[in-house]
Parts: structure tokens; sequence; C-alpha cells
């Protein structure tokens, strides 16, 4: 197509790649790990022949093949990870079928550890509908097995909730598939046929036919993602047909850097141990009736803690941020002539048999000439019409998420308060109990908030946490990594979410001990820190109303 393509609809995904065609495998003869798609062997014709015209022609019907969803959720990631020179995976394409459409083409590179990216999917599709898993659980088990009744030890409810979150973040897809019909995606390693030179080399080059039929491109970002030449022929054909946005709107590009989801599961364990430790001190508060010595107590378990998990917390939070740093900078000197590709990274020649190796950028090159210039262009001013496409159109809306920490403020808080939702059956029946009990007159409201505001202060400071981790914390770090050593920067992050957390803690217990039993003077800290809470998740929920928790695609596939 000539001349630039309107913009495409970006979304970024909950919650922390490869190269060449993106297909994936190693074949019967020996091939590289290194390409998207294992690189073509030197006696294949068609990999000699193949011109960019070539690449443009439509693959015969029987090649289209996509795999389920659920299938490339599968084997916990051995899908994603990287094949061997001698890997044989014929029996992994049986796994995909014939379809007309995907609902979902998935863009990586092989260099990128496939367990990162299992679990940066693992994130994306399931981990809404374990939360909700999870809040029906604790909300059920809260009415059939209130704490004292003797059905259930207290213990087991939060431990019952988090298996099932975890059930949930693993299985989702697969349980989806059992009742209705699973989404259809395109995963190089699975798609393309392995057994037969001839076959393979034919879907590799002409990606684009897998492209156009899929409705959104899945692209798992890594730092060296932009740098891969296959990784960017697929966002060009993307980003392409200018008649085609205007009448559908753009196809949307669901950006996922894999290194937020596992932040998503880090904060997910650290916050559920520290709501383990807090509320278990909160209980001895209780006990001993609100004392000097038990909120010293208090401080000094929940001082200590921290150190365990926060420390990883905020060196993959600062990574994060740093990588969207490189990503501008990225950005800002795109040129796909600089890009790499296996063949020109090796000379030209097999690394295993030593055969010539046809040269994929000039294929490549001759495509984008076609899409983003005209005969009248030479080559060199197309290839430029397509990197400002990248730099403005790309770019702007990738950028904006990442620097302004929403794509980790929707992991963080829905990883905060996931870790939450199991302790609810212990808490809310209790809650209930006393409410219910200074409603008859039986006990004053200021007792009812001596004994069970405790346990709501923990939870409320905890929730704030998340987001000074985000908008403050974080930050911080990547301000300080520049001029300290990672331990120091680490050590100072972690002091400053005690001063932030302990401090916004302390005014609840304080304002027990220094009024009278009956006074509701407590209430007034935990009133700010909910409305704190309302407000900074309110600006959450409206940043995710452009990602992918709320695009109607993903909301479909989950």
């Amino acid at each position: 197509m000539e001349g630039r393509t309107r913009p495409c609809t970006i979304s970024l995904a909950t919650s922390t790649g490869d190269e060449s065609p993106s297909g994936s495998s190693a074949s019967s003869r020996p091939s590289s790990p290194q390409s998207r798609l294992s690189p073509l062997s030197p006696l294949s014709p068609l990999s000699h022949s193949l011109s960019s015209d070539d690449m443009l022609t439509s693959l015969q019907p029987t090649l289209i093949r996509g795999v389920a969803l659920h299938t490339c959720l599968s084997g916990l990631g051995r899908h994603w990870r990287r094949p061997s020179f001698n890997e044989s995976l014929r029996s992994e394409y049986d796994l995909s079928s014939r379809t007309r459409s995907y609902d979902f083409f998935f863009s990586h590179d092989w260099e990128t550890n496939g367990w990162l990216k299992f679990v940066s999917l693992l994130v994306l599709f399931n981990s809404r509908a374990a939360t909700l898993a999870t809040l029906a659980y604790s909300l059920l088990a809260a009415a059939v097995f209130p704490p004292g009744t003797g059905t259930l030890p207290s213990h087991w409810l939060p431990i019952i909730g988090y298996l099932v979150f975890l059930v949930f973040l693993v299985s989702w897809q697969h349980l989806r598939a059992a009742v209705r019909a699973s989404r259809t995606a395109f995963l190089d390693k699975l798609c393309i046929p392995q057994g037969d030179e001839e076959l393979k080399a034919s879907c590799i080059f002409r990606l684009s036919s897998f492209l156009d039929r899929s409705k959104s491109l899945v692209v798992l970002w890594s730092p060296q993602y932009f740098s891969r030449l296959w990784c960017m022929y697929e966002v060009a054909t993307f980003l392409r047909d200018r008649r085609q946005q205007r009448s559908q709107s753009g196809k949307p590009v669901v950006f996922l850097p894999v290194q937020v989801s596992v932040l998503y599961l880090v904060t997910f364990i650290a916050n559920s141990v520290l709501h383990f430790s807090t509320l278990s001190a909160a209980a001895m508060w209780r006990f001993q009736d609100q004392s000097f010595g038990a909120m010293a107590w208090f401080i000094l378990c929940n001082s200590s803690l921290p150190w365990v998990f926060l420390p990883t917390c905020f060196r993959l939070c600062t990574d994060v941020l740093q990588d969207a740093a490189k990503l501008r900078d990225q950005f800002l000197s795109f040129r796909i002539q600089d890009s790499m590709c296996f063949c020109c990274q090796h000379g030209h020649q097999h690394p295993e048999t030593g055969g010539d190796i046809p040269c994929d950028r000039q294929l490549i090159y001759g495509v984008l000439q076609k899409w983003f210039g005209s005969s009248a262009h030479s080559q060199e001013e197309c290839l430029d019409t397509f990197n400002r496409l990248v730099r403005t159109e790309l770019a702007p809306p990738v950028l904006r998420k990442l620097e302004d920490e929403t794509l980790m403020a929707q992991y963080l808080t829905t990883a905060g308060f996931a870790s939450f939702l199991p302790w609810i059956p212990i808490l809310l029946p209790a809650w209930l109990t006393e409410l219910r009990s200074a409603c008859e007159g039986h006990a004053g409201y200021g007792k009812l908030l001596r004994s069970r505001g405790m346990d709501l202060n923990i939870v409320l400071v905890l929730l704030c946490c998340v987001h000074w981790r985000v908008k403050v914390i974080g930050p911080l770090g990547l301000r300080l990594r520049s001029s300290l050593s990672p331990a120091v920067t680490v050590a100072l992050q972690v002091l400053a979410e005690l001063f932030l957390g302990l401090g916004s803690w302390l005014l609840f217990p304080m304002s027990v001990l220094l009024v009278h039993e009956d006074s509701l003077i407590p209430a007034l800290p935990l009133c700010l820190l909910l409305l704190l809470n309302v407000v900074l998740y309110k600006r959450a929920a409206e940043e995710r109303g452009s990602g992918f928790l709320a695009g109607k695609l993903l909301r479909k596939s989950q």
C-alpha cells in the first residue's frame, strides 16, 4: 500500500520475544533456534527462489492452521521454550488444525526466556478470572463456613482461597474450553510444519497470510524485540493497510512487557505474606487490650518481614521502568535498517551445515517497499516511511502507558486486591457480628472500632502501599540506580515503603491509645485511608480503561 497508515489501536496488557519469521522451530534437518522460525535448510530450493512478490501471495488453505488458546498455555510453558538444533517438533504441529482466522497472533522473539512469556500470557488471559473466582469463593465461604461454627477450621479458609486463585490462574482457559469454544491463536512453533522444508519455507516467507487473518497482535515485548527484523515485519503487517484501518478502526496491538507479569506474581506473594503477618499481629493487638507493648511488637515484626520479599519486588519494578526508558530510546532512534536477523548474523551460512542461507533482509525490504511506497520511491525512502510510522504512530501510546506507570499500576493494584480476597471468610463474618452487636446496643461503636478497626487499617494501608510502589518508590529507585549500587538502591526503597506504610498505619493505633474507649475519633484515620484508596483505585480503573483488562477483545477471551 502507498503512503502511511492511520494509527492502530494500542492496548497494553497486566503483570514481568523472538526473531525471524514468526515461526519457530527446529526441523529434522539441523536448524537454529535463534530465528523466529528455524532457518531454512540450504537444501530447500524454495528458500533460494522466493522473491518479495512471492511473500505477498496467499498460502494454500490447508496450511492456514491455528491452535486453541488453552493449548498455547498448556505444558507449563514448554511450547514457549526455545527449540534446540536437534529437537523434533513434528508432533507439536499435530496440535494445530485448519482455521479461517485467528483471535490472537503471538509475536515474540526466541531470545527471551520462555517461562517469562508463558507467565505473561497466564496473567494476561487468566488473572481476571482467577480474581473473580477467588472473590466468589471468599463470599460463599464467609456465608457457609463462618469462623467459630466448627464446620471447617478457620485457618483453612484463606489457604483454600489461595489454591482457588492458583488453579484458575493456571487453568482458566482449559476450564473455559470445556464449556465453550476456545479462542484460536497463531503460535509459530505449533502452526508451521517442521517436517517438510518446502512447506515450512512457504509458510515462513508468506507470514502475512497468517497476520492478515488475525484479529489482534499480541506483542510479548522484551528489550531485544525491536531489534529483530522478523518481529518488525510482523508489526509492519499490522500497520500497513490504511483503508482497512479506516473501515475497521484498526486492529488492536496488545503490548505486553514480559517482566511486568513476574512483578505481578511477586507482588501477589509479598502482599499475601504481609497480610498473614499483619493480621496475625492485629489479633495479638486485640488480645493484649491495645497496649503500647502490642503496638511495639507489631512494628518490630512488620519492619523485618518486608526485607524478605520487597527487595525482589522493587528490583523488578525498577527493571521495568528502566526497560521503559530503553524502549523510548529504541523508538526515537528506530531504523529497521539496523535490525538483526539470523542470516546476516551468521554471514549467510548455516552454523551447522555450512550451507548458504538466503538473505531474509532483502525479501522483507522488498515487501515494505510495496506497502509503504511505490515504484517512484527508492527502497530507502520506503524504509524511512516505515521508520517514521513506528516513531509517530506506534511509539506514543506505548510510551505513554509505560512512562506514566499506568501499566504497572494495572498489574500491581490487581495483584494487591487479589492477595487480600482469601482473608474475607475470616474477616467479614467477624466484622458483621460485632457490627450487629453494636447496632443492637450490646457494645458501643467505639469498642467496635477498637476491636476490628485494626484489621481494616492494615488492609487499607497495604492497598495504599501498592500504589506507592508504582508512583513513588519505583521511580525513586530508577533515579537512585544511576548513582548508587543496586543493593543500596533496593535498601532505600524498602526503607521508603516502611516509612510510608508504618507512618500511615500508626495514625489509627495512636488515636486508639490517646482517646476514650467510646470515642469515634479513631474512625477518622480509617476514613482518610479509605478515601485515599478510593481515589487511587478510581484513577487506576480509569487508566485501565484503555488497557487489556477493560478491552472488549480480551474480556471475551476471559
